[in-house]
């Protein structure tokens, strides 16, 4: 068995071997870093033909010069020894007889090359170049450039280290370089070597290094998408064919069918989950986490309120300087920071006229959790059916935000927009890609101009509305500077920093606080009271004044319309000059007693307790709208009679408010 073998540089006995020291027209030792030969390239020209050259090796095996590189791969590029050393920018450029050259015309840098040709570059270990200034310079043919580009590409997307290469004039001669160059060759070299152009980062023009630093992953359930993780983005599988077009080793071959012929990482779909973890297993489902935690570095000292100050009483303006409010919208904050993974079960409502701050808000939120890790959308986009950029973030912005043309109580938009606001489950779908189940949850920031950007009715869970009640002149007129004091504090990173780590760490939340639920406030009773219907304020009116079939605690849809129907026909002959139950049907009714929490009694089951019903023998579905703990309990028909022929009264033990 041969084994190749170092040797000294002052070792110049392999001049005797073959009359090497006579023949060679050129001679090269390639050393490892620390200045020992390994192995020895030289030239030979036949005499009857000079022109026909050859590019002999020359090793030492087990004490003996022989014709064999001897190393299988991993060679180093010539002058090795003097690369790990040398300030100089490096210059590459193919072949030995050219590093002579191109040394001799530019003395200011450290010029290299590899072994045994354009096409065996990748047997070289070009990680000595990592970190260095490098610059590429082959010669003018399709090999030359295709190796230059292969090298600058692995140092660029591997070894994360910039390079240029130089462009070749068209018009130099095919197999043109550097050591074809004389005085009167029509090219600067120094002004190409300023043009060289920056190799682009992760330009798809080798996917073999691409699948070495595991760029790639396969979305299973889609069936076409693949997601990118150098870039951080989802591609078709069409787009990364046509994009790999540009590495010419695959020739004919798809790039996604050399990305599955080596085994890339597959997973069943995607997850962007507040984690550590770039997977997520779930049963037996395995996700890709695409999540990225913001990270700030921390402080020696604890943050302090009166370090965030100009962002604190922003936000008491925001919340119209209501103590509770205020205090919730912080713990909001807090945690969202210190418990990302958990689901806040409810989104924020920022309102107020235009130019008061609310976007500002959100600029700091964004830079809270991470651009990565937010996104900016309107209105439309909640309830479009191609929601793919559900997979690409955790928080939500809407600074626009206007739901008006969905505003219809249970519309499949208000549906699609309550999935985001509770739910970690999500159908994501793209264009050309096949629908699928991505996993993850979302805090929702919305903030809107209008007194009626949605519709909540009064039990709603899942809005936490604040609004101001101020103006900017009022506000400029107290602080001239107010907003721009207020910008710079958002757009300083030190600031932001502080904030970060003001509610991350310094910030208790208070008990009272549940992500599940949110504080009932004042702007949002006022929202909910503008959100009513006329026809449900109307039905409000004679609830309230317990007039007709509203004096009792049972009520049945058709004792109510057959009332209004009525009292609009005019009472005791007398026609009603105003309609204002013209639109009414008994589905509203319906829907009326479900918002006043009506419960079905008798378990639901139709009965006679009325004097009507008694006297027509009819038997109703019948719902308490008062005291419902009372009657939903209630099994006694003849209490219930009792109560619908006005001989039994029960005493309610809270009426509610009215607007």
């Amino acid at each position: 068995m041969t084994t190749p073998e170092l040797f000294p540089l002052e070792d110049t006995s392999y001049e005797l071997f073959n009359a090497i020291g006579l023949r060679n027209k050129g001679l090269w030792v390639y050393t490892n870093e620390h200045g020992q030969g390994m192995f020895i390239k030289w030239r030979h020209e036949p005499k009857h033909n000079p022109q026909d050259k050859d590019i002999w090796p020359v090793s030492k095996q087990n004490g003996k010069w022989c014709n064999k590189l001897g190393w299988k791969g991993n060679h180093p590029p010539l002058l090795l020894h003097k690369i790990v050393k040398t300030k100089l920018p490096l210059l590459v450029v193919e072949g030995e007889g050219v590093v002579d050259s191109a040394q001799a015309l530019l003395p200011n840098y450290c010029v290299t090359t590899w072994p045994n040709g354009a096409s065996q570059w990748h047997k070289t270990n070009w990680s000595w170049l990592k970190d260095k200034n490098v610059t590429f310079w082959g010669d003018n043919d399709n090999a030359g450039i295709n190796a230059m580009n292969g090298i600058a590409r692995l140092l660029c997307d591997k070894y994360r280290t910039p390079s240029k290469i130089v462009k070749i004039p068209r018009r130099l001669d095919n197999g043109w370089d550097l050591a074809d160059y004389t005085e009167d060759t029509n090219i600067d070299i120094a002004e190409c070597l300023s043009n060289a152009e920056w190799v682009k980062e992760f330009n798809y023009e080798d996917i073999n290094s691409d699948i070495d630093n595991k760029r790639w992953v396969f979305i299973k359930q889609s069936r076409k998408s693949y997601y990118d993780r150098f870039k951080k983005t989802f591609d078709h599988k069409e787009t990364i064919n046509e994009l790999y077009k540009r590495d010419f080793d695959l020739k004919k071959l798809h790039a996604t069918t050399k990305l599955h012929q080596e085994d890339i990482d597959v997973v069943d779909a995607t997850a962007f989950w507040p984690s550590n973890e770039e997977y997520i297993f779930e049963g037996n489902k395995k996700y890709l986490n695409t999540y990225r935690p913001q990270v700030f570095d921390p402080f020696n000292v604890k943050v302090k309120q009166d370090d965030i100050k100009v962002f604190r009483e922003h936000l008491k303006l925001i919340c119209n300087y209501e103590d509770d409010t205020f205090n919730y919208l912080e713990d909001i904050i807090a945690h969202d920071l210190q418990f990302p993974e958990v689901n806040r079960l409810f989104a924020v409502l920022i309102q107020g006229d235009y130019g008061l701050g609310k976007s500002i808000i959100f600029e700091a939120i964004t830079r809270l959790m991470g651009n990565e890790n937010t996104i900016w959308i309107r209105s439309d986009a909640f309830a479009d059916k191609f929601r793919d950029w559900l997979k690409k973030c955790c928080v939500i912005c809407c600074n626009e935000f206007n739901f008006e043309k969905y505003n219809k109580f249970g519309s499949n938009a208000y549906g699609m927009m309550n999935e985001i606001i509770t739910e970690d489950k999500h159908f994501v779908e793209s264009k050309g890609i096949d629908q699928y189940q991505h996993k993850g949850h979302y805090k929702l920031w919305l903030a809107s101009n209008d007194a009626v950007p949605i519709k909540l009715n009064p039990r709603d869970r899942r809005y936490f509305v604040t609004k101001i009640h101020t103006t900017k002149k009022m506000i400029l007129k107290k602080d001239p500077e107010y907003y721009k004091k207020l910008w710079e504090f958002v757009e300083d990173h030190e600031s932001v920093r502080k904030l970060y780590w003001y509610y991350k760490s310094s910030h208790k939340i208070s008990q009272a606080f549940n992500p599940k639920e949110p504080l009932m406030t004042s702007a949002k009773r006022i929202l909910i009271n503008e959100s009513t219907v006329q026809v449900f304020r109307d039905l409000d009116d004679l609830f309230h004044r317990k007039e007709g079939p509203f004096e009792f605690d049972l009520v049945n849809s058709t004792r109510i319309i057959n009332y209004v129907r009525e009292r609009e026909n005019g009472m005791q002959g007398i026609p009603n000059p105003r309609s204002i139950f013209s639109k009414l049907t008994q589905h509203i009714i319906t829907e009326w007693i479900k918002e006043k929490e009506g419960v079905p009694i008798k378990k639901g089951q139709p009965i006679p307790i009325s004097p009507e019903d008694l006297e027509n023998k009819t038997k109703r579905h019948y719902y308490a709208i008062r005291n419902q703990e009372h009657w939903c309990d209630c099994e006694n028909l003849d209490e219930l009679r009792a109560h619908m022929g006005s001989q039994l009264k029960v005493a309610n033990k809270e009426e509610q408010s009215v607007f």
